[in-house]
């Protein structure tokens, strides 16, 4: 029988362009880990054994860990990676992971060391997740033979005193599928092409600023997170930290364009703390952008007599006093609050000192002032021990590996054919599956099923909301969807405002309702309606009582159609 023309439609909420679930998951510390998949949860299982070095952590699109890594071993959910005799040979000054532009299974691995004569290495590992291997080890990048002045002596000496900075990140390109690795060891940024041609050679930028001052070169000091990327790709922020010879410690935040198209870096301007009566950085450590790109956040660490701070800067009103707040804590070895990392969750991490175990949160960072909500201690990592650093976000593409935005299908899946099709945005269906074949269908949007669409008797067909997250979805690691939809007439309409809400929500439906249940992201029930009564075509939910996260309400009407609505708790 020929269905009329239905139509699946949910609305997702996103805070961050790194929201997909494949950040969902962070390794760090003494075996501390945390789950973004819904309320942030704890993880106690991490294998990682850090203190002052990075980690890096990859799940999937539907936030099952893939691997994560502190430069000398890869691990999975389970056990170590298989790499034969060896290691990797990075020591976690800085990692980062890229994912494969046309290959789901593989990832880059980015590490760096320091070498016999104290000139930083940069490598790179190949990780495959299908086969728990990494494939390819600690092979060197060389971009110092990039530079012309290499062999001049006083840039060799820039380079053995100061280029051991940490200073590695990710953005997206503009072609929306490949990448760009922006490193900067010293006076010079490098932008690296990572496309499914492999690695290019880096286009070089000249940092400017005090950075073109030689005496300032030889003498210029950062700390382990200073540099920071916006969410929209387009300004990076630098913390650095510098002493001219009878002038005292200063500290300074450099600003910069960035093309996502070329790779070229410019310098805008700086944030000095001679711009402001009263303040004094301190030693400059991390930066981190809010999520609008409206605030940068910097933290520092004391000198002499004076405390760590956490400081908030409106870049609209730059020249305006930054919000200062004083932080608490100490590990007793000079050691405190370092590392800045926005998560996928919009809130902005910090941790607290490396024997501590709990982590700061700035909970609204597109608020200014105290309206922004930093919390001192207000994540408890249980008996795991703190580190100084927390893990990068990896940059996703969403359209690439084939994730169009609009995808008409058409072919017919015959007896005993898999089919299945994802979209960021919509999928029509004017197909036929016919029996014993399975067809699965996600869009981030909605689903169009034609009158000319049919799904015969003893054939599997699934259609759901999920965002395609540039195809790395692994079957073999996929936990059912939380999110399957049941295909619905398009008359039916269902409304839910204010959505997000942190209390009372509206239902606002074109047709009578039976019942309802609300469940969250695990599948388990939290709330549901009387079922020996008929509800009017509106009703209220409170979900003032319930974590943060998304919830999922799943509505029957009176006509015995059934509606899936997302619910975000904020």
């Amino acid at each position: 029988m020929k269905n009329k023309i239905v139509t699946i439609l949910l609305c997702f909420f996103s805070t961050t362009i790194f929201a997909q679930l494949e950040n969902s998951n962070w390794y760090f510390g003494n075996g501390a880990g945390l789950n973004f998949n819904g309320a942030t949860s704890v993880l106690n299982n991490g294998q990682t054994n850090l203190d002052f070095h990075h980690s890096a952590v990859a799940s999937d699109a539907s936030g099952n860990l893939l691997f994560y890594s502190d430069g000398v071993s890869v691990w999975n959910e389970n056990s170590y990676f298989t790499n034969g005799d060896n290691t990797l040979t990075g020591g976690g000054k800085t990692i980062v992971i890229v994912p494969f532009p046309d290959n789901t299974d593989k990832y880059y691995l980015f590490t760096s060391k320091l070498n016999a004569y104290l000139v930083i290495d940069y490598q790179y590992s190949i990780v495959n997740v299908t086969t728990n291997t990494v494939e390819i080890l600690n092979q060197q990048l060389n971009l110092f033979e990039s530079v012309n002045d290499f062999n001049d002596p006083d840039f060799d000496n820039i380079v053995r005193t100061r280029a051991y900075r940490d200073h590695m990140t990710v953005a997206k390109h503009a072609d929306e599928e490949s990448y760009w690795l922006l490193i900067n060891p010293f006076d010079k940024f490098f932008a690296l092409k990572i496309d499914s041609s492999g690695i290019s050679d880096p286009i070089i930028s000249e940092a400017e600023g005090h950075y073109s001052e030689q005496q300032y070169l030889e003498l210029v000091d950062t700390g382990g997170s200073g540099m920071s990327i916006s969410q929209d790709m387009s300004k990076i922020a630098y913390f650095t930290n510098y002493s001219y010879p009878g002038s005292g410690y200063h500290s300074e935040i450099h600003l910069y364009d960035f093309n996502t198209t070329t790779g070229a870096i410019s310098y805008t301007n700086a944030i000095k703390d001679s711009d402001y009566s009263g303040f004094f950085f301190g030693y400059g450590f991390s930066v981190a952008f809010s999520p609008n790109g409206d605030y940068l956040y910097a933290n520092s660490n004391a000198i002499s007599t004076t405390s760590d701070k956490l400081f908030q800067f409106d870049l609209n009103n730059i020249l305006n006093a930054p919000f200062v707040t004083n932080l608490s804590g100490s590990d007793g070895l000079g050691y405190k609050h370092y590392t800045l990392r926005l998560a996928i969750d919009g809130k902005i991490y910090l941790p607290n000192s490396l024997n501590s175990t709990t982590l700061n949160v700035i909970n609204n960072p597109n608020n200014f002032g105290a309206a922004a909500g930093f919390v001192e201690s207000q994540i408890n990592l249980g008996h795991n021990k703190n580190t100084k650093l927390l893990p990068q976000l990896i940059p996703f593409q969403t359209q690439a590996l084939g994730c169009q935005e609009n995808v008409p299908i058409s072919q017919d899946v015959q007896q005993g054919q898999t089919d299945s099709q994802q979209a960021s945005s919509t999928i029509i269906a004017t197909n036929s599956i016919h029996n014993n074949a399975v067809a699965a269908y996600n869009a981030g949007l909605k689903i169009t099923l034609s009158p000319d669409f049919h799904a015969e008797a003893g054939s599997s067909f699934r259609a759901f909301i999920e965002d395609c997250s540039a195809g790395r979805f692994h079957p073999n690691k996929a936990t059912p969807s939380k999110n399957e939809l049941s295909i619905l007439n398009e008359k039916e309409q269902i409304v839910a405002f204010p959505n997000p809400t942190n209390g009372l929500i509206k239902i606002k439906s074109n047709r009578n309702v039976h019942s309802w249940n609300l469940s969250n992201h695990d599948g388990r029930t939290v709330s549901e309606s009387n079922s020996n009564s008929i509800i009017q075509n509106e009703f209220s939910l409170n979900l003032e009582t319930l974590k943060e996260g998304i919830y999922y309400l799943k509505i029957m009407l009176v006509n015995g159609n059934v509606v899936l609505k997302k619910l975000v708790r904020k």
